[in-house]
């Protein structure tokens, strides 16, 4: 009997470059790996233009007192306690609250995935074995896989403190960051039902459910929105857009260079006379 094939993923690309290298540590085992992206977003990103000229357009840091820009380094942070009333830090004070800065997994204990809600998922990276760490980095994958466990863990990365869990993912071990407990909130929205569902109603539901139930083939679903656009963006004529005028400096700096290299024959002369 021929083995199940397994859903295939998008076409393989080159490696992702290396997000953060460290290494994967629970009791005395310690696992070198590097931590690179599993997710590419694929959403359509525009630059801006003046519709006249088709000259590019930035944005810049503008006081609304005086309506003048402001330079970066005149720049500090304002948390707002209540309306109208700030506290202000500067970007060093917050650094040295900062997260002492770690190379390790720390794997904290396991549980069955099913014990995730899928609100708590974030952000998906895959963990790939260093040379010397590849046996045991296979070790760990077969346990997971056999066990159907993942791991909690905690990393230190950007300089901020994530909570994740360590998990197999097509052969490969997956890490994904999870959101805090305090994060997540509750629907309190949504209001408690003031009526009583017939066992009709609920059986005619459970019908419809399990008529469209089937496996989940993720490929079959498509972003119709960014294919229609990339649809029109290359149905387009292109247009050249303007480019920035050089800066007097520069001109200035290259007059300068020319005007000394004309000065040297003349004053070859005046040497050799």
């Amino acid at each position: 009997m021929a083995a199940k094939k397994k859903p295939r993923l998008q076409e393989k690309q080159r490696p992702g470059r290396s997000l953060w290298t460290g290494s994967i540590s629970f009791g005395l085992v310690n696992i070198p790996v590097s931590l690179q992206s599993a997710v590419r977003e694929k959403g359509v990103r525009f630059h801006l233009f003046r519709e006249k000229g088709h000259c590019k357009v930035r944005q810049k840091l503008i006081c609304e007192s005086d309506q003048k820009e402001v330079s970066r380094d005149e720049i500090v942070k304002g948390f707002e306690l209540e309306k109208g009333r700030y506290v202000m830090l500067h970007e060093e004070d917050i650094a040295k609250l900062s997260p002492k800065a770690t190379r390790e997994i720390a794997l904290q204990q396991f549980i069955d995935l099913h014990e995730i809600d899928p609100v708590f998922f974030s952000q998906s990276y895959y963990l790939v074995p260093q040379k010397n760490g590849k046996k045991a980095y296979f070790l760990l994958k077969e346990a997971l896989k056999q066990s159907g466990k993942v791991g909690i863990a905690k990393l230190v990365m950007r300089n901020r403190q994530y909570l994740a869990a360590l998990r197999v993912f097509h052969d490969a071990l997956c890490l994904v960051t999870l959101h805090y407990f305090d994060e997540i909130i509750t629907p309190q929205a949504v209001e408690e039902a003031d009526f009583d569902l017939s066992r009709r109603e609920v059986e005619a539901a459970e019908k419809l459910i399990a008529s469209l139930t089937e496996k989940f083939k993720p490929e079959q679903y498509h972003d119709n929105y960014r294919e229609l656009l990339l649809k029109l963006i290359h149905e387009q004529k292109t247009v050249k857009t303007a480019l920035p005028e050089k800066p007097a400096e520069a001109s200035q700096v290259v007059d300068l260079i020319a005007a000394l290299e004309k000065s040297l024959p003349k004053t070859r002369k005046r040497s050799a006379a």
